[in-house]
């Protein structure tokens, strides 16, 4: 098969039409097999979508593909019904190889045909951002046969490299100790007891009992307050009502926004303020010492306001509330370990 290409950039009008089927027709009449494809730029996926006023009308195939004009001309002069898939778009490019793709036709290619991991590819990346005047600040490589971790703790590893340049340009040396989030859940109890209660025996004795700073934001600063009231205050079966709707003690309750039949748009969501009620709060004094602060908030349950006097009288303090006193926005224990928001 010999193909012969017609080109003359992205202007109509100026016969590469005309030209294409002329010498189609000299090549049929030596007795040669001739067809025509038209390749066109646009991102249509065909010419039914175009302006006619703008493109010209459309001409339609036997197949029902609508295409550009000039296949009319190559159907005319060479005698020959062609198809849709004689009309090439960068449109129908595109939607052909996204369909492959969500097919799952397309695998990864792993280059490593010499048996060695390739950086070419890496270099020629890093020198074109530069020659857009950028340079990177981190370049990351993978090997495919390290053993050293799975994608899992990953993030883990990256974010405690992090805090170690943090703790260095401060002159300090960082001593972290990981916790896995699963074994704090109640499942975990049922199947290994001792893993469970380890998990959060570690938990209170990092945060609460050996008074270390504890970050919790919504959910965090939630279980926060379940484990404080069934380890200080001894409501063994404390729970939040996203968990446990019958609890006996429920600390953390729906909001009134929250309509369970209902799940969009019935959080309480976006900026708002949050307004310290004492001078003597840690996160308040981190935040500068403002009298306020203004944080985004996506959530649908709160502390049980009227509990929470139960708290205080304990020593877990709601330093910071909404405008109207109604939501417990920010906890710090009274020994100044900070919990959570």
């Amino acid at each position: 098969m010999k193909y012969i290409l017609v080109t003359g950039g992205v202007i109509s009008g100026i016969g590469k039409g005309i030209i294409a089927s002329s010498i189609g027709t000299i090549l049929k009449s030596c007795g040669l097999r001739v067809t025509a494809i038209k390749i066109d730029p646009y991102i249509n996926i065909d010419a039914g979508t175009f302006s006619p006023y703008e493109h010209g009308e459309v001409f339609v195939l036997n197949d029902g593909g609508e295409v550009d004009l000039d296949l009319g001309n190559y159907e005319r002069f060479l005698d020959i019904n062609l198809y849709k898939d004689n009309n090439i778009t960068t449109g129908k490019i595109y939607q052909h190889v996204i369909n492959k793709e969500r097919h799952g036709d397309y695998l990864v290619p792993q280059p490593n045909a010499t048996g060695e991991q390739k950086t070419k590819p890496t270099q020629n990346s890093v020198r074109a951002l530069r020659g857009l005047g950028l340079s990177p600040d981190l370049v990351m490589f993978y090997h495919s046969e390290s053993t050293l971790f799975s994608l899992k703790p990953l993030p883990l590893i990256l974010s405690q490299q992090a805090l170690e340049h943090s703790a260095l340009a401060i002159n300090h040396k960082l001593d972290l100790m990981y916790i896995d989030s699963t074994e704090l859940e109640c499942s975990t109890e049922a199947e290994n007891s001792v893993k469970y209660h380890q998990a959060w025996h570690k938990v209170k004795q990092m945060a609460r009992t050996k008074k270390k700073p504890f970050l919790g934001v919504c959910l965090g600063m939630q279980l926060a307050v379940v484990e404080f009231a069934r380890n200080c205050l001894n409501w063994e079966d404390a729970n939040s009502t996203e968990f446990d709707p019958d609890t006996k003690n429920p600390v953390v309750i729906d909001m009134p926004e929250h309509n369970p039949g209902d799940m969009g748009g019935t959080m309480r969501l976006g900026k708002r303020k949050t307004v310290f009620k004492t001078q003597n709060s840690v996160l308040r004094k981190l935040y500068g010492d403002e009298m306020f602060v203004e944080e985004r908030h996506r959530h649908r349950y709160e502390v049980n306001p009227e509990l929470t006097h139960c708290f205080e009288e304990k020593g877990l303090k709601f330093v910071g509330h909404d405008t109207e006193e109604n939501r417990m926005e920010i906890i710090e224990l009274e020994s100044e370990c900070l919990i959570c928001l």
